[in-house]
């Protein structure tokens, strides 16, 4: 056989004979094909060959006109081979213009090549080719489908509602939130969401029109999906300026990051990550943005975006070096506690204040009764309440530790506190607090909703800050610290008091080594009330009466 080329046949036409009639062989040229009419009589398919060099990749390459409605021809071209004895064709491709001789050429020069030998056999079916490549694909493009950038997976794990990864369920608000912030936030696209705890403990992303945002169109509506939120603040777009509470540190998220935002998820090594962290300046914020990229990376290799393959986290692997001095104005607390002079005060003061701050001076009462977290008692519903066993019930999907449900013993201080809000719900003007689940409801909430259950079980109606009090409060008794301090001071007075740091924790919720009895709270409650009620004394103060 002679060597394969694809070069074009020049040959002239000596076709004799109609030129609107059949012919048993047709000029290899876009110009009589162009012209060629053959008649159909009954047939609805005419097939023409090519005249074509004897041993040319072109060999077997014919022309089949078809017949439309009308007097309309469509044309087209065909390849018929012989594979392992059998008759076989092959469409290559429409006669039109821009795909005539020259492409027909240069394509089937290349099925030639790859499915034939050396002797110009074919020993591979082009049909069997051309399915695979239309109906599958390899291993190396299956992956590179799968590959995503920062900001593809951003908008995935937002989808997916921050699944844990350990876990089934989501993230928690709070975690969600801080995620978020540091993953896509920093933007006005930050300012329409709203995070919330379902009853499970999971977190809820809803949408919200933002009335700062839309001050000056009074029509624009929230959106429904984050689909519409990612198209309404794309990439880089919309960043929040650097004012006061919304973006003071003029900090950029990943998702806006003109760099990092568009680098593939399986390129954030521990180095990439290293350099990202050491673009912001102060530790807790590396901190946060090392744990929001983890939660990142750990999203995309559960839903298979790392490959098969993808080894260990690579934020495991960083260690941020926690400054000597801490700039942070609430570290200034972690290594105090208030005296009982101070909690006196507090006390008093919170008496005082309950007119003024309604809920607000209960749940400082109730933080320094129990030193429990605000989070979990803001959590507390009234069905948590169980008078006839003395106990609050805090559910494991709404404190921090979450193997199992805790409880707070109703000690004489903590009846106190519920006394005063079973009293204060019973006065006139606060009718419509009976409607909410809370044990510390927020005095901020829309009392047209009371009728939506979803609104009344939501976050909107929850105490969320007990600031205001606080700071009156510290004016008032000239007392220097921040409520995190009560949770410290509780467990410094329960362990002085008990002398047994393993029942000290018991009383605050703490996870310690020595306090990891599976079993703990369900065999030995009643020798926890009685720790409880020996702790409690200390908060035996004169009352101050409110007149």
């Amino acid at each position: 056989m002679s060597k394969l080329c694809n070069k074009l046949e020049t040959k002239p036409d000596t076709t004799t004979g109609n030129k609107t009639g059949n012919k048993r062989s047709l000029d290899y040229s876009n110009a009589k094909i162009e012209k060629f009419s053959p008649t159909f009589g009954t047939a609805r398919h005419i097939y023409v060959p090519f005249k074509v060099p004897h041993g040319s990749h072109l060999k077997g390459l014919c022309l089949r006109v078809s017949k439309l409605k009308g007097f309309k021809t469509i044309k087209r071209f065909v390849l018929r081979y012989w594979l392992e004895g059998k008759h076989k064709k092959i469409t290559l491709g429409i006669f039109k213009p821009g795909f005539g001789i020259k492409e027909i050429n240069d394509k089937l020069y290349q099925i030639v090549k790859e499915h034939t030998n050396e002797k110009g056999l074919w020993i591979k079916s082009p049909n069997i080719t051309e399915y695979e490549k239309e109906h599958k694909i390899t291993k190396s493009q299956f992956l590179n489908s799968q590959k995503k950038t920062a900001i593809e997976t951003i908008e995935l794990i937002c989808k997916a509602g921050f699944p844990k990864i350990t876990k089934t369920g989501n993230l928690t608000a709070k975690t969600i939130s801080q995620c978020f912030r540091f993953l896509a936030g920093y933007n006005w696209r930050a300012r329409h969401l709203k995070f919330q705890d379902d009853k499970e403990g999971n977190g809820v992303i809803t949408f919200r029109k933002n009335m700062l945002y839309s001050r000056r169109n009074k029509r624009t509506r929230a959106v429904k999906n984050f689909d519409e939120l990612f198209k309404k603040f794309p990439p880089g777009e919309h960043v929040l300026k650097k004012v006061k509470h919304f973006n003071p540190s003029g900090n950029i998220s990943l998702y806006d990051d003109p760099v990092y935002g568009k680098m593939l998820m399986e390129n954030f090594s521990t180095g990439a990550i290293t350099r990202y962290i050491s673009t912001r300046k102060e530790y807790g914020t590396k901190k946060n943005l090392l744990g929001s990229i983890k939660v990142l990376w750990g999203y995309a290799k559960d839903v298979g975006l790392l490959g098969d393959s993808p080894g260990r986290n690579p934020t495991l692997d960083i260690t941020l070096k926690r400054p000597t001095v801490m700039k942070n104005k609430a570290s200034v607390y972690n290594d105090k506690i208030f005296t009982l002079k101070q909690l006196e005060d507090i006390q008093n003061a919170c008496l005082l204040l309950a007119e003024k701050f309604p809920f607000q001076a209960e749940m400082i009462l109730m933080l320094m009764f129990t030193g429990r977290r605000q989070p979990e008692l803001s959590k507390i519903r009234r069905t948590n309440i169980k008078l006839a066993e003395r106990i609050i019930v805090i559910p494991a999907t709404t404190h921090k530790i979450r193997h199992k449900d805790q409880f707070i013993t109703i000690t004489d201080p903590v009846a106190m506190v519920l006394d005063m809000l079973n009293k204060k719900k019973d006065r006139v003007g606060y009718e419509k607090f009976k409607f909410i689940p809370w044990l510390f409801p927020t005095v901020r909430f829309d009392s047209n909703e009371i009728s939506n259950p979803g609104y009344l079980n939501g976050e909107s109606t929850k105490l969320k800050s007990i600031s205001n009090c606080w700071n009156e409060l510290r004016k008032m008794k000239k007392i220097w610290g921040s409520p995190k301090m009560f949770r410290k001071t509780f467990s410094s007075l329960a362990k002085d008091t008990l002398g047994n740091t393993g029942k000290a924790t018991k009383l605050t919720g703490h996870e310690q080594d020595s306090t990891l009895d599976k079993f703990y709270y369900r065999t030995h409650k009643e020798v926890i009330i009685e720790d409880a009620d020996k702790v409690a004394k200390i908060f035996n103060f004169p009352k101050v009466v409110n007149n």
